[in-house]
């Protein structure tokens, strides 16, 4: 990004409050001492990169930068990570929220996600994992990502077939993939779900899942998806196609 004129001109979100403004500031700064190349990057601290502009910070709360939009009442965000406030993660929630927040609305109800950092789940330790266990290719424009904390623990109410999707008008979205993937590789407990990808071009992509509520009946792919790992209500499944990983909410049980 060449500025963050550009990103509010792409994101829509016209001036950002102060200390997004300043978040924003020292995270460009920080970015001066990053180096990448290799499997991982390393960024300013020790802290390890998961992305551009993604860092393993924990995040208590996840305030909304940019809203994706809605898939079957779940609200998908770009955030910054509070309370540290230099990195960025993006979100799932239950209701449309207002852009952008900074950190000091993280303690505002109805101004931020609480995310709770005990479900934090780190894609760059998978990667890893991955790419030496079967050498592929490094999966490229993965973002961490924190659900809800009702999402985590009591899961969401399944999507529709097809999904219903709301979209905002900077994200370029593409066709819901109907497929199965076994969970904990147990082929007698499939998992049905809509997989998603939406951009917001300035931001980078986001991959996502919704378990569906009923079973499909038609047009299933089987073989594509792969379940990595299940955090709560909450699973990892890597597109064995395109290299990316998808952040799945499974319904309630």
């Amino acid at each position: 990004m060449a500025s963050r004129r550009d990103f509010l001109a792409a994101v829509g979100a016209g001036a950002l409050l102060p200390s997004v403004s300043q978040a924003w500031g020292r995270h460009r700064r920080r970015c001066g001492c990053q180096t990448c190349g290799g499997e991982d990057c390393q960024g300013c601290g020790g802290e390890m990169s998961v992305g551009p502009r993604m860092y393993t910070t924990p995040c208590a709360n996840a305030c909304p930068i940019a809203c994706y939009g809605n898939v079957n009442g779940v609200w998908y965000y770009y955030c910054l990570c509070c309370p540290r406030g230099y990195s960025y993660v993006n979100a799932s929630y239950d209701q449309y929220l207002d852009v952008p927040q900074g950190c000091s609305s993280a303690n505002t109800p109805g101004l931020c996600i609480p995310t709770g950092s005990f479900s934090r789940y780190l894609v760059s330790g998978e990667k890893k994992r991955v790419y030496t266990a079967s050498k592929l290719p490094k999966p490229k424009d993965d973002r961490d990502f924190l659900p809800f904390n009702d999402h985590y623990t009591k899961g969401i109410d399944g999507a529709d077939d097809p999904p219903m999707v709301t979209w905002n008008e900077h994200v370029v979205p593409t066709d819901p993939i109907k497929a199965q993937y076994n969970q904990y590789n147990d082929p007698s407990q499939p998992i049905y779900a809509a997989f998603l990808e939406a951009e917001i071009p300035v931001l980078g992509k986001l991959h996502i899942g919704l378990q569906y509520k009923d079973q499909p009946t038609m047009g299933v792919n089987t073989t594509r998806f792969r379940w990595q790992s299940t955090r709560g209500h909450y699973d990892i499944v890597r597109d064995q196609d395109q290299g990316y990983y998808y952040h799945v909410l499974t319904k309630k049980s």
